[in-house]
């Protein structure tokens, strides 16, 4: 987990890569660090404050993009990469206005993004960057202070990253619920 700090970046804790118990078992460690402020979901914003959650986005791909993992290109449902894959799971949906809208919404993807995916920068990312993973303080100068749930770390397009934050954004806070992004 990486926590914005004055000086920069810190990366908490460090863990080996594997997990084996006593009797030769796979494990999985998460090690939490306490993370002052409230959710940024709970907190209205100045547009300067959210500017300044957008810097931070900025600054944890930045501290990301030379970050290999063996695992980065994991099959995770959220990835916006494998939208294309997931047009099946429209039939699921009892709805026939709603199914219609999911088709047409997987038409668009598929009309105007598809192609051009392998052209597209990618990074690990941190795939989750929503007002319910962020942490500020209004009283901080810099807003926000900490970053958490890294559990959607992906490699995927940069570009996806930024189009997650502020959809999540612009549906998620007390200063931005309901109202459209301008531009």
């Amino acid at each position: 987990m990486f926590i914005p700090e004055r000086a920069g970046f810190n990366s908490v804790t460090r863990l080996p890569r594997e997990l084996i118990d006593s009797s030769g078992r796979d494990r999985v460690m998460r090690v939490l660090s306490f993370v002052e402020g409230k959710l940024m979901s709970e907190v209205p914003a100045t547009p300067e404050q959210l500017r300044s959650t957008g810097a931070v986005l900025a600054r944890v791909d930045d501290a990301l993009v030379d970050f290999r993992h063996p695992h980065e290109s994991r099959l995770l449902i959220w990835s916006l990469s494998l939208f294309p894959t997931m047009r099946h799971l429209a039939t699921h949906i009892a709805d026939d206005a709603s199914q219609r809208l999911a088709h047409r919404i997987f038409d668009r993807f598929d009309e105007h993004v598809t192609d051009v995916l392998p052209t597209l920068e990618e990074q690990v990312i941190h795939g989750d960057y929503s007002p319910h993973n962020v942490a500020v303080d209004s009283a901080l100068r810099e807003f926000v202070s900490g970053v958490i749930d890294f559990g959607d770390v992906v490699r995927s397009p940069v570009l996806f990253e930024r189009s997650v934050a502020a959809a999540n954004s612009s549906a998620s806070t007390p200063s931005t619920r309901g109202r459209q992004l301008s531009t």
